[in-house]
């Protein structure tokens, strides 16, 4: 069987439904920051900590939102960088999809690298080595045809979820509060909350709520785009919602020990012994590789989309069995590169993470932006959805006040998007073709 090489908007399989789709929003979003922020949360807001997460809750739901509206009303791989094309021309597109990428690039990376460290604890070997396992097995995982990957995706899930439920189960029931643990309010009641302290590590557990703007690229293999997407992105976020809440009260309310870091692998130790801390880790790889695997599914997406309209090469718009290998196999070949750049000591993690973030929340902002210029009728209530694209950019405005830092990364790759959407045109008008594009990309 040959592979396609040919490639339209029908050519990526309608696969998913609100299930299916729910199932790998959900390994995209939940990462092994399950297992480690509500530690260094505590460790920083103390008896505020859960309110802090509550706080990013609120925070992050009218942000979906504008991810909901706009995929559902233009379902295409290209997600973010679609919506922005269509607010703002075509040169946006490339523009976003490379701020993204960039975003992706080390973003993931850090990720596996966190499964590599735990890996590593748990069993011995090299945390690198371990890293870069885990992310050929989720291109591996992205070998199957798209309908079989949505099963192993909905499978993964559920395991997770199993997983992650025993934890909590084990925390919340068979570790008791300790008296040495913090309460579940300060002392005094709502009416004595220090919002200062509570919003102090507020950036760092946003960080959790990012992964549905990479969600959206999966809104053109939905059955029913405008039905059965709102209802996936919804599910996801409550169900992620709910683990996030009941992480952070565990560990808010049982004695840590200290150790932040791993706060449940402290407690599972407590429990069971060295055998406690082995079965954390083992759930902490299994939830990156699902991580992983999702990532780098609707990611691949986002590459098809921009060589599909010839902005990137258009050799990697080639599907096999519905699935984008080779723009899997260049995203991949980018992780590993990342990886093996930390092993000689080139980068480092917490910093990767921290440009990762920035990227991310100006990504928020720019769908934000994007829904409030196309607020305009079409489905849309002018009013209500330009309230909440206000409101979205106010909140991604302030934060990104609040967070400081430079912005110099995401603006070399959006430059970089630019002058490949200017080199694509100027292809397209000296003979090129213009075969492949969009009618809003050209």
């Amino acid at each position: 069987m040959t592979a396609r090489t040919e490639t339209a908007p029908s050519d990526l399989r309608r696969s998913l439904g609100t299930v299916k789709g729910a199932a790998v929003m959900l390994n995209i979003v939940l990462g092994a920051g399950l297992l480690i922020l509500p530690g260094l949360a505590v460790r920083r807001a103390g008896d505020h900590a859960l309110i802090a997460w509550g706080l990013c809750a609120l925070a992050a739901l009218p942000l979906l939102a504008v991810f909901v509206i706009l995929g559902r009303r233009f379902p295409d791989a290209g997600g973010i960088g679609h919506f922005a094309a269509r607010a703002f021309g075509p040169a946006m597109a490339p523009a976003v999809s490379f701020i993204l990428l960039g975003a992706v690039a080390i973003g993931l990376p850090s990720i596996a690298l966190t499964g590599g460290y735990y890996a590593a604890g748990a069993v011995g070997g090299a945390p690198h080595l371990w890293a870069a396992g885990l992310v050929v097995a989720g291109l591996l995982l992205n070998l199957l045809s798209a309908e079989r990957a949505a099963r192993v995706n909905q499978a993964m899930a559920l395991v997770l979820l199993v997983l992650l439920g025993a934890i909590a189960v084990t925390g919340a029931v068979l570790v008791p509060p300790s008296p040495a643990a913090l309460p579940l309010l300060p002392e005094g009641g709502l009416r004595a909350i220090d919002w200062g302290l509570a919003l102090a590590p507020f950036m760092m557990i946003f960080f959790a709520f990012t992964g549905w703007e990479i969600a959206s690229n999966l809104s053109e293999e939905f059955s029913d785009p405008r039905r059965d997407f709102p209802r996936a992105m919804f599910l996801s976020f409550a169900v992620a919602v709910a683990l996030y809440l009941v992480m952070a009260w565990i560990a808010q309310t049982r004695d840590l020990g200290g150790r932040f870091e791993t706060p449940f692998a402290a407690i599972m130790d407590g429990r069971f012994g060295a055998i406690g801390g082995r079965a954390v880790a083992a759930v902490v790889v299994v939830m990156i590789l699902a991580n992983l695997a999702a990532a780098i599914w609707g990611v691949s997406r986002m590459i098809f989309a921009r060589a599909r309209d010839r902005t990137l090469p258009h050799g990697l718009a080639g599907l096999r069995q519905g699935q984008p290998m080779r723009a899997a196999l260049v995203l991949v070949t980018v992780l590993l590169a990342v990886i093996a750049a930390d092993a000689a000591g080139l980068t480092g993690v917490e910093t990767l993470l921290a440009i990762a973030g920035q990227n991310f929340l100006i990504l928020y902002g720019v769908a934000a932006a994007a829904l409030l210029r196309l607020a305009d009728g079409g489905g849309i209530g002018l009013w209500a959805g330009r309230l909440l694209a206000g409101l979205s950019v106010l909140l991604v405005v302030a934060l990104a006040l609040a967070q400081g830092g430079s912005l110099i990364y995401p603006l070399v790759l959006s430059v970089l998007g630019w002058l490949a959407h200017r080199h694509a045109r100027r292809r397209d008008i000296t003979g090129g073709g213009r075969a492949g594009l969009r009618p809003e990309n050209r």
